[in-house]
């Protein structure tokens, strides 16, 4: 196996970290010392708790203005069937690790960022071209600009480092949005062997 569950974790790590603010409310009781004050005094009390701007902080507490800005964007699973969208010449190489990616950009636009997703299936094996193989991705963040899936089979074997190599078969990235959290079902065409 060419690429290493390391690898993928790191490729995951690049695309995507969450992090999760905490927010501290503190509130302090003034004791009635003014109690044996004269009227005045004791008026002063009052309108320092009628004002009791700590209270007002705590209502703004409240109002989680804080817990809003910091909460966490929904998630997004996608899961499908990767099925071979042409008919294949005798012989030809159709067994490898099949790898299906989320990217933030058309694959072809040369400053396109690491995968928001990946997903490897070793041994995938599309000799019968009837077959599909399952896939499923998660982790991925809600936004209102689409995602693109796609990914390669590695038919001849040379690995992913270096992304599909001549021979491999290349799927037809798929655009979709992903604004609401949840699942959505999202099939995979393995359509193009990539040129030498």
């Amino acid at each position: 196996m060419s690429l290493s569950r390391k690898h993928l974790l790191l490729l995951l790590a690049l695309a995507f970290s969450l992090s999760l603010g905490a927010c501290g409310v503190a509130s302090d009781d003034d004791d009635s010392a003014g109690d044996d004050d004269d009227s005045a005094g004791d008026d002063d009390d009052s309108a320092g708790d009628d004002d009791s701007t700590g209270d007002d902080d705590d209502a703004a507490d409240d109002d989680s203005t804080g817990d809003d800005d910091d909460a966490p964007a929904g998630l997004v699973t996608v899961s499908g069937n990767a099925a071979l969208g042409f008919t294949p010449e005798t012989g030809q190489d159709l067994d490898g690790d099949l790898f299906v990616v989320v990217l933030e950009a058309h694959p072809s636009t040369p400053t396109a960022s690491p995968p928001i997703a990946v997903t490897m299936l070793l041994g995938a094996d599309f000799t019968d071209p009837a077959t599909l193989v399952a896939f499923e991705l998660t982790g991925i963040p809600t936004r209102t600009e689409p995602y693109y899936l796609t990914g390669f089979l590695d038919a001849d074997q040379s690995g992913s480092e270096a992304g599909p190599t001549p021979g491999d078969i290349l799927a037809n990235p798929v655009e979709f949005t992903a604004d609401t959290e949840g699942s959505l079902v999202i099939d995979l065409t393995l359509g193009t062997v990539k040129a030498p």
